[in-house]
């Protein structure tokens, strides 16, 4: 007992101190200053109360446990007093079951009444609810079917950019919507679980939105990619273009200063050849071969010395070339759309281009070969030509008489002056043979030399048409390969401008989206503001009308705790005239016993006067008799009216709990509700289900307390 007393008090301060007015933001409050905290801890002294009660029950049955033998003995007497006397104890029950009925009956009759009244009420709120629930759902299809129409002409404008978005989800969705919306009319749900599914639906829209919102910048980004790649290959064309245009104007410089400097040297070379020509053959041999004071190896030799020169720097430039050209690539654009053939052609311009370059190898190895022998000759010409060579093919030239003599000596030696000159006479002579040998020689060798020198001229003019039909070929080549890249240059071109014109419409056409997409999220915003003020105003007055019913409840709970109360106290004063009973009951038992003892001690003490007092004492025990069963029959009404007050009184503690938890749950959604009334603007989604929540939890409440009040009437 001190140990559920503790408890109890302790309970008791915990209520008082978490007994704070609630007060809801934005609404009027009540004018009852009670709070939910002061029901609690009335509910908490009438459980102390019912368990005072249960306590006293308890030992009352104890003592009436104890009290069953003497009842017992007594219960035969009452027996027997009944039998005597029958109409007076059913008249007694008789009136007992007709007071008990007609309470019944009309305590059935006022709950049965309240209870279709209150039947009534909910059904027609609830028919209510639900009109308004399917009016704002056909609406919300309304929307839906809108939205789905706005995002089909949306993909069907959007092009080559909107294949990768699908229309599936929102498809499927609207079709489970419309089957629910068609369902509706036939199976009732109620309101909450379409609140929830709505927003659950609204979810999930939100997010097929957000996945669209993705895909439109994941698509921005492709765009902007793409707009950058072809810039950059725009860029590269035009830097390889700018190349290409580079070196084909050095290569004409080129081909053009070569082709200018051969026909100005196959000019000059006509002309020399025509002066040398028509030369006289003493002149020719004069100025090609003068005499030992004026010879000098540098008139025709240098001349084929300096053409020998030039082939081998024509052939070494050549050469060049041809190496440049074998190792220069040409840059091919990253998207210039080649296909195999195209690829074939150029593999077997390659493989005809490397065969015209071993050719033009070959021809230069020959040349090479040809300016060996032209050089062996021109040494061997430089030999017969130059004095300081000695050669033992030539006759040895005179040798020059010292001609210097003095007059002395002519004068003294006339003979010897005559022999003198007579000797230089002689060498004289002999020089001039010999000079006549010299010179039948050296026209033998110029024969010789003019032959060597047609034949290299002969070979130089075939040289010069294979290097005349060389620079055709490769300029027909490279003429070919020029037009080539001309005209990829003009399909790149027509391409490039071909994708200008693609990305001015792509851009056009993402401007157009952009604008129509903004144009319709402005109008969804403006939409969904005007519907969340109209939820906000309905939720208004449904707060509202929650709070004049909330103070109606109040008023009847203070009604039925008052009806309550003076119940307690009427079964409060049952239980202490019952007590009295008992008590009385007791004492007369106790009488009895004492009276009975003495009886038997009068008996044992008196057998002899038994006799003559038999038929006194046989009256006396009848009187105690029916006493006993009076007693007897006033036990079993206690008994009774105890088991009754038992069944209340855990059926008043059972919803005494119940009203507890529901109150408890009230309190704690109130709160949650303040808190997210508090934060309404930034949770206006979560607040329908919220406030679902609380219409099914007063629902429950009120369900609770109508079943209390008609159990209550009912008792």
């Amino acid at each position: 007992m001190d140990t559920i007393q503790q408890e109890d008090d302790l309970s008791i301060k915990s209520d008082e101190s978490l007994s704070t007015p609630v007060a809801v933001p934005g609404l009027t409050p009540s004018t009852n200053p009670r709070t939910m905290r002061e029901y609690d801890t009335e509910f908490q002294e009438l459980k102390r109360e019912n368990f005072d009660l249960k306590l006293r029950i308890f030992f009352l049955e104890e003592q009436n446990e104890l009290a069953l033998d003497s009842r017992n003995i007594s219960s035969t007497t009452i027996q027997r007093h009944r039998r005597f006397h029958p109409t007076q104890y059913e008249q007694g029950d008789q009136q007992e079951t007709s007071i008990i009925g007609r309470s019944t009956n009309e305590s059935y009759q006022a709950s049965s009444s309240s209870r279709h009244q209150q039947g009534t009420q909910v059904s027609n709120i609830q028919l209510n609810d639900e009109n308004d629930e399917l009016h704002q759902l056909k609406t919300e299809l309304e929307r839906y079917h809108q939205e789905n129409a706005k995002l089909r002409e949306l993909l069907r404008n959007s092009g080559e950019f909107g294949e990768n978005i699908t229309t599936s989800t929102v498809d499927q969705h609207i079709q489970t919507i419309t089957s629910h919306a068609d369902s509706t009319s036939d199976r009732a749900m109620p309101v909450n679980q379409y609140t929830l599914q709505f927003n659950e639906r609204e979810r999930n829209f939100q997010e097929e939105n957000n996945s669209l919102k993705q895909e439109i910048t994941a698509l921005k980004s492709r765009l902007i990619e793409a707009n950058n790649i072809l810039e950059e290959v725009n860029q590269r064309y035009k830097e390889e273009q700018i190349k290409a245009d580079r070196v084909l104007r050095r290569l004409k410089a080129d081909y053009d200063t070569r082709i200018a400097n051969m026909e100005a040297e196959y000019q000059q070379k006509l002309a020399t050849y025509e002066s040398y020509r028509h030369e006289p053959l003493l002149a020719r041999i004069r100025f090609s071969y003068p005499l030992q004071e004026q010879t000098s190896s540098n008139v025709n030799v240098e001349e084929y010395l300096r053409t020998i020169d030039q082939q081998s720097r024509t052939i070494k430039d050549l050469e060049n070339q041809i190496a440049e050209f074998t190792k220069w690539s040409y840059p091919v654009p990253t998207h210039s759309h080649l296909t195999e053939e195209n690829f074939q052609r150029l593999n077997d311009k390659l493989t005809s281009y490397v065969k015209t370059v071993e050719n033009l190898r070959a021809e230069c190895d020959e040349l090479r070969r040809s300016e060996k022998h032209l050089r062996l000759q021109v040494a061997k010409l430089l030999r017969l030509l130059d004095p300081s060579i000695s050669s033992s093919d030539l006759p040895p030239l005179p040798r020059p008489l010292s001609t210097a003599v003095t007059d002395t000596q002519q004068v003294e030696n006339p003979e010897a002056t005559v022999a003198q000159v007579t000797v230089q006479l002689r060498n004289v002579a002999d020089d001039v043979s010999g000079l006549t040998n010299r010179i039948s020689k050296i026209k033998r060798d110029y024969d010789d030399s003019q032959t060597l020198i047609r034949k290299q001229e002969t070979q130089i003019q075939q040289y010069e048409v294979r290097a005349s039909e060389i620079e055709k070929q490769t300029r027909e080549t490279f003429n070919l390969k020029i037009e080539a890249f001309e005209q990829e240059k003009k399909n790149l071109g027509i391409q490039i401008e071909e994708r200008d014109r693609r990305l001015r419409e792509i851009t056009s056409e993402i401007d157009q989206i952009r604008s129509q997409v903004i144009r319709e999220l402005e109008i969804q915003y403006t939409r969904e503001i005007q519907t969340l003020q109209e939820q906000n105003e309905q939720q208004k007055t449904q707060l509202e009308q929650y709070l004049i019913k909330h103070r109606e409840m109040e008023n009847n709970f203070q009604q039925e705790r008052i009806h309550l109360e003076r119940e307690r106290d009427f079964e409060r004063g049952k239980v202490n005239q019952i007590q009295i009973e008992l008590d009385t009951s007791i004492a007369r038992n106790k009488n009895l016993e004492t009276q009975n003892d003495q009886s038997q001690s009068i008996i044992v003490e008196q057998q002899t006067k038994i006799g003559n007092q038999s038929q006194n004492f046989q009256s006396q025990i009848t009187q105690i008799e029916t006493e006993r069963n009076n007693l007897n029959d006033e036990l079993q009404l206690v008994k009774h009216e105890k088991q009754t007050m038992k069944d209340q009184l855990y059926e008043y503690e059972t919803e005494f709990t119940r009203l507890t938890q529901s109150n408890d749950e009230l309190n704690e959604q109130i709160t949650v509700y303040e808190v997210r009334l508090r934060g309404s603007e930034a949770d206006k989604n979560r607040y329908q289900n919220e406030l679902n929540i609380l219409q099914r939890s007063t629902q429950s409440t009120k369900e609770q307390f109508e079943t209390l009040q008609s159990e209550i009437q009912v008792q």
